[in-house]
């Protein structure tokens, strides 16, 4: 996936996952959120799962703290959407990664298994 990430929220979906990038500082899910999920939709009714990735930097501090607690934060929002959607919290896993470059830490990703 192209690693490059707008400075607003936006949505992208490229091979079967879906990024939802944050604007800075923000735990707000991108306006164009609600349209991109639908396969996600399908793909848990037909029973798979739908795993929520957030990106963590690396080190130690307390900005380090503060961004895995925008990180929880993100990847909370992602998950009530998720359900408001009718998704059940059995169908839903959470799992972090560390961000391979600084701006892939705004970003939750969802794919499905």
């Amino acid at each position: 996936m192209d690693d490059r990430v707008p400075d607003g929220a936006s949505v992208r979906e490229q091979d079967g996952v879906l990024r939802f990038c944050f604007a800075s500082a923000n735990a707000t899910m991108p306006l164009n959120a609600l349209g991109s999920l639908g396969n996600v939709v399908k793909g848990v009714a037909t029973g798979q799962t739908a795993i929520i990735n957030g990106f963590q930097s690396g080190g130690s501090g307390e900005q380090t703290s503060q961004g895995a607690d925008l990180t929880s934060q993100r990847m909370s929002a992602v998950h009530a959407t998720l359900t408001a959607l009718g998704i059940g919290d059995d169908k839903i896993e959470h799992q972090t990664s560390a961000a391979t470059n600084p701006t892939q830490v705004r970003c939750v990703e969802i794919r499905l298994e």
